[in-house]
């Protein structure tokens, strides 16, 4: 019994040649548009990212009491996780274009 012998065909060397080229094409243009839609996505997560007192102090250039009493005076949005107190980067952006603008 003999065995069959498949040949495969890459797709430079097919018949078929503007087949391959279309489906090159349509795939560069998925993955173009795949990695456009991360790019969004991580935009969206890095413009709400959490910050505690200390980071955001550190990442704003303020002291962490300037934060404590943006808390205590409710002048910023913030959010409490039991007893640890977060912001949203785009809440302490907000205020921040706010106290600017004034």
């Amino acid at each position: 019994m003999e065995s069959l012998k498949i040949e495969q065909k890459s797709p430079t060397k097919c018949c078929n040649l503007n087949y391959s080229l279309f489906t090159c094409f349509y795939q560069d243009i998925f993955s173009f548009f795949v990695n456009k839609i991360k790019r969004v996505i991580d935009k969206d997560i890095i413009m709400n990212t959490l910050f505690s007192c200390r980071t955001a102090a550190e990442r704003y250039s303020f002291s962490q009491a300037y934060f404590r009493k943006l808390i205590a005076e409710q002048k910023v949005a913030f959010h409490k996780f039991g007893r640890s107190v977060r912001f949203y980067k785009s809440d302490l952006d907000a205020h921040f274009e706010a106290k600017r603008g004034v």
